[in-house]
């Protein structure tokens, strides 16, 4: 058996595979798409010659969309994919080269992650431009997809300063319930929360190698389980618009020292906010 015959029997078994469907057990797959059904290999954007393993396609997020659909980010094709969940199929293409939308000034990306839909036609990117790299530096985008027109156009782009940040990999931006982002730079070792108008209301700086695939602000809890019940709360973002406090040599922010509570009543989310 010769090369290209050893590849395509690779090809077909794989497509098999993603051809699953839920039956004979509980681990059978609900739904399973197959990436060389719908996306050809030519649409990938890497360019250097395939060798033994060759990843094209190179999913990095799965989201379900508002409308319970799935949606599908391909960093190796600059596209996300809009796919039914109940048939499999491609309703439409974001990006790459065979987008079904049009795209307005400055609302394309290139090597993204974490591509999530929300509600009125609101989805985020985050958009590395590299690597190799396609723009100065990498943005977390707010793009609104019209898909009557199939047109779209950028909302907000938000970017690192004063040091610009280039992330080869990974990264991601979470919209907060008050309309902040929060932006982790995934290969680069910034987090940084902007306010809705793009101001920075938290920014800080992991230790020299670090690296966040995702970074998420969110609200915890930890409870002793035995003896007295401690509870401890803490929020790792200032209050919107203030200036983050910085250590003397301005290299990083950081945090008060968490507020731990002794009572017979879990501390409130207020109690963690209190100055």
């Amino acid at each position: 058996m010769g090369p290209d015959e050893r590849r395509r029997k690779r090809a077909r078994t794989s497509r098999g595979r993603g051809r699953a469907r839920a039956g004979a057990s509980k681990r059978s797959l609900a739904l399973g798409v197959a990436g060389l059904d719908h996306v050809a290999v030519d649409e990938t954007e890497i360019k250097a010659p395939p060798g033994p393993r060759f990843d094209y396609f190179h999913i990095n997020s799965i989201d379900v969309a508002p409308d319970d659909n799935l949606l599908v980010s391909a960093r190796n094709t600059w596209a996300a994919y809009k796919i039914s969940r109940r048939t499999g199929r491609v309703l439409w293409r974001l990006g790459g080269k065979r987008s079904d939308f049009t795209f307005g000034a400055g609302s394309k990306f290139e090597w993204q992650h974490d591509v999530r839909e929300h509600a009125h036609g609101l989805v985020s990117v985050f958009d590395n431009a590299a690597a190799p790299q396609e723009e100065p530096q990498s943005r977390a985008l707010l793009l609104v997809l019209d898909t009557k027109r199939m047109h779209v156009s950028l909302q907000h782009a938000y970017t690192h300063r004063p040091d610009r940040v280039l992330s080869h990999f990974l990264g991601n931006a979470q919209l907060l319930a008050n309309g902040n982002v929060f932006v982790g730079w995934g290969g680069a070792r910034y987090i940084t929360e902007f306010t809705r108008n793009g101001a920075i209301a938290f920014d800080a700086r992991l230790p020299g190698g670090g690296q966040s695939y995702r970074a998420f602000r969110s609200s915890w809890l930890g409870i002793r389980r035995s003896g007295l019940r401690s509870v401890l709360a803490a929020t790792v973002s200032t209050r919107a618009g203030t200036a983050p406090p910085r250590s003397r040599r301005g290299s990083c922010w950081k945090a008060p020292p968490p507020r731990i509570c002794a009572a017979p009543r879990p501390c409130r989310e207020r109690d963690s906010k209190r100055p």
